[in-house]
């Protein structure tokens, strides 16, 4: 892998319109993830689009020209990832609260690692700095906003990785870090040969989910070199992998709510993120031409927030009447999509909304009405 700081990374490896459409293909692959409906009907197919679809984004930013690391580029990251966390942490963290104590539903629904401690206020802003999924389950009942600590973790990693003051040796240490985070948070993140809590109790200590993030560095790092490599020959292979894995995943299936063995869980999760990015990059070009994607990458940051509430509302009341089938997760996958869609672009008309609560850069806390 080269270590060096590349010149053509100065520029973008990808076109705006081709970034745009892998973007809303993406996010509507994360919806189909967060179907509860889609998820009863077939574990399998769940585990399936986990094997790659989340981990597209963050290899996303890896074809992005690298900016020169320094506090204000820092400001600009936090202000577009951690601040929409922290707000939608304390915003939902309100609603969870109000809505168990009027027992609208369960309270507390996820295990505790760390029951001692005390007062509850100070696991609260743990919470906020360390970014993890499991407490942020915790507090919100949702576990989505675990994705921006990790992003914003992860651009500043990326920049300062290549930047010039990241000298040969120091490229060395953070390539290694990248690779253990990468085999404990990534290939075994959801089953882990090992004690698991020897995981859970690494990232509670973890701030802004930095060990995540060091882990999609590795894969950032990885996917790049494939692409610059890129021939007819990788070309192949890479269609064999992911055709192969795809395969694999269906085939070797079994019952039961874990519905592949781990070692071909952990074998898919070695291949299938890097096969399945290198072909969204290879056929870029014809996504691009696809109309609704480009308007669903357009928006597919306020969608990624809204689209969960969609579907809890949707898949309750469905649930409720008993009538899922594959008919009830194609309606539902549509109406999710575009309702998230209109509601999105109507966020994003109101000014106040897209400056105060998803802003791009700290700029734009300063523009004046």
């Amino acid at each position: 892998m080269n270590t060096n700081y590349s010149a053509s990374q100065s520029c973008s490896l990808i076109s705006r319109e081709g970034s745009t459409a892998i973007k809303g293909l993406l996010i509507f692959l994360i919806i189909l993830g967060h179907n509860s409906l889609f998820s009863s009907l077939s574990r399998i197919g769940m585990v399936y689009l986990y094997t790659f679809h989340i981990h597209a984004f963050f290899l996303l930013p890896f074809l992005y020209p690298v900016k020169s690391i320094d506090k204000h580029r820092i400001t600009d990251y936090f202000v577009r990832l951690y601040y929409p966390f922290i707000l939608f942490f304390i915003i939902l963290s309100i609603l969870n609260y109000i809505a168990a104590h009027f027992n609208l539903i369960p309270n507390g629904n996820v295990e505790i690692l760390h029951k001692t401690i005390n007062p509850q206020w100070l696991f609260f802003i743990i919470t906020l700095i360390n970014g993890n999924a499991k407490y942020i389950d915790y507090f919100t009942g949702f576990q989505f906003l675990w994705f921006l600590p990790v992003m914003f973790s992860m651009y500043i990693l990326r920049d300062f990785y290549y930047s010039k003051i990241s000298n040969l040796n120091v490229k060395y240490i953070i390539i290694i870090l990248c690779l253990l985070c990468y085999l404990a948070f990534i290939i075994f993140g959801f089953r882990t040969p090992y004690n698991q809590e020897i995981n859970d109790i690494i990232l509670f200590y973890s701030p802004f989910a930095i060990t995540k993030a060091l882990g999609y560095l590795f894969m950032g790092l990885v996917i790049l070199f494939l692409i610059k490599k890129k021939n007819q020959s990788i070309n192949v292979l890479i269609h064999l992998i992911f055709f192969s894995g795809t395969l694999i995943c269906f085939i070797c299936q079994k019952g039961g709510d874990v519905p592949i063995e781990d070692n071909y869980r952990w074998g898919l999760m070695l291949l299938m993120p890097f096969s399945f990015f290198y072909l969204l990059y290879n056929y870029n070009s014809i996504l691009s031409k696809i109309p609704f994607l480009i308007e669903l990458g357009k928006y597919s940051f306020p969608i990624y927030i809204i689209h969960p509430f969609l579907l809890k509302i949707i898949s309750a009341f469905i649930q409720n009447y008993n009538m899922n089938c594959w008919i009830t997760v194609i309606i539902v996958q549509i109406i999710v999509t575009i309702l998230s869609l209109f509601i999105s672009k109507y966020l994003y008309s109101n000014t106040l909304i897209k400056r105060y609560i998803f802003p791009h850069k700290w700029a734009d806390f300063k523009i004046k009405n």
